[in-house]
């Protein structure tokens, strides 16, 4: 397993802050995920006023395109990477996760903050990385092995077949964990103010997205409207996420923070015109690093972070966008032998 030396990770850390990568542009973001938003809402109403199925059916996948950014914006803000002012994160997590996106915002903390970022393509015992935890799709050998013989066939026979389709529904999925976790917590500690707050967001994006259309469109055609935008939502973030990680070695232990974030994550290079729509997240080595860099920052942090990595000896693990799709498909299809490292 790789480690990495303290020394060179101070010396990574002084040569971004000398470069002024740990800067803010709060203003930036803003004026990014406002665009993307009214962009979102204003086509929606299109869709609404359109005189022909075709044409809100046609505009049904372009909503979800403009609807991916806007929600990952809330990405920076549960990191506290948008601005040094907690109170300005929580404002983006709260507009992109909670009103756009209709997720918990404490689950996606506790989710993706605490045990994926801590230990990044971790199965083990008694901790995994539950970003790449999809069952009944196996992501290692271990998957496979605790498995009954139904969902071993499946694993072995089928999920080459069946991992894309199934991740146009991964939002939903995500959205019902997330609303359980908000749930429990609410029975365990009582509404206190952020869960209050979660709430007011979850029913803003209800109203927003299902009661108002309701009232031009119908119930019926409007949850039409609804899973056709998040399959295409869900779709797109597969795209984007799944490449940082799924297809790098998965490992039985964590041995070293910072080697274990070089080794189970990896760039790809989004084209120029495409790569609005990743919010950054195709730079997954430099975000695994130092996650409260702004993902404005990521791309000037990632010539610094190569560099730094071809001086120590280190992995950087970068592929086209393209190429880490098809070695993460092509992983996908095997993963049931894999094992853990």
């Amino acid at each position: 397993m790789l480690t990495i030396e303290r020394a060179d990770v101070r010396d990574l850390r002084k040569r971004l802050r000398k470069a002024g990568i740990f800067d803010k542009d709060e203003a930036k973001q803003f004026r990014r995920f406002s665009a993307y938003s009214m962009a979102t809402l204003g086509v929606l109403g299109l869709l609404i006023a359109a005189p022909a199925v075709w044409m809100q059916v046609a505009l049904v996948p372009l909503i979800g395109l403009l609807l991916t950014p806007a929600v990952m914006h809330g990405h920076d803000g549960a990191h506290r990477s948008l601005s040094k002012n907690n109170s300005i994160n929580k404002w983006m997590e709260s507009l992109a996760f909670g009103l756009m996106g209709g997720m918990s915002t404490s689950w996606w903390r506790w989710k993706h903050n605490g045990p994926h970022h801590t230990h990044p393509n971790l199965i083990s015992e008694d901790r995994s990385d539950p970003d790449i935890m999809l069952y009944p799709f196996a992501t290692a050998q271990a998957d496979y092995d605790r498995s009954g013989p139904a969902v071993r066939f499946f694993q072995k026979y089928v999920q080459k077949w069946a991992f894309w389709p199934a991740t146009s529904q991964v939002h939903f999925r995500m959205r019902g964990q997330s609303i359980v976790f908000l749930a429990k917590g609410i029975f365990n500690e009582g509404l206190k103010r952020e869960y209050q707050i979660e709430v007011l967001q979850l029913f803003g994006h209800v109203v927003l997205f299902i009661a108002l259309p309701s009232l031009f469109l119908g119930f019926l055609p409007t949850m039409a409207v609804y899973l056709g935008v998040w399959s295409t939502v869900s779709l797109l973030l597969s795209i984007i996420f799944i490449p940082a990680h799924v297809g790098m070695p998965i490992q039985s232990a964590c041995e070293d923070f910072w080697g274990s974030q070089m080794e189970g994550s990896r760039n790809y290079q989004a084209p120029k015109w495409a790569e609005w729509i990743c919010v950054g997240l195709q730079y997954q080595i430099e975000h695994h690093l130092f996650p409260t860099i702004a993902y404005t920052q990521l791309p000037a942090a990632s010539e610094i972070v190569q560099t730094w990595a071809d001086e120590k000896g280190l992995p950087y693990q970068s592929l086209g966008w393209g190429a880490a799709l098809v070695d993460a498909t092509r992983f996908m299809g095997r993963a049931w032998s894999v094992p853990t490292l």
